[in-house]
């Protein structure tokens, strides 16, 4: 009974969403896990605020080559620039700078394992 209804949710999931679309979120998840022990490598040389940068603009050179493609890459109106500049700012200069080190030390410390030192405090 159980695997039965199961099998239902799935050809439900499978009908609604496609098998493309699936497939297209499985590599997203893949590639999102794999970033972990990359960003991890990448730290040993790279501080974390570079690391954020980059991560920023390889997002950003990603958009820009695949929404044209999509044909939905457009000018902002002027009349929302300030708003997106404000979001821009508050998110990438309050939010990410001071919480990405925060959270790459809570990470390695409780999921890595790594020893809780004076140089991983001050981010080095």
């Amino acid at each position: 009974m159980r695997s039965q209804s199961f099998a239902m949710l799935t050809a439900t999931l499978d009908e609604r969403i496609g098998q493309l679309n699936l497939i297209v979120l499985g590599t997203m998840l893949l590639l999102w896990g794999l970033s972990w022990p990359a960003m991890r490598r990448c730290l040993q040389d790279i501080p974390p605020l570079w690391m954020v940068t980059l991560r920023f603009a390889s997002a950003a050179g990603c958009l820009f080559a695949i929404l044209p493609l999509m044909g939905m890459l457009r000018a902002s109106a002027r009349s929302d620039w300030p708003i997106v500049a404000s979001v821009g700012l508050l998110q990438m200069m309050a939010f990410t700078a001071p919480g990405e080190p925060i959270v790459g030390l809570v990470v390695s410390v409780v999921l890595l394992k790594e020893p809780l030192t004076a140089s991983l405090l001050v981010g080095r």
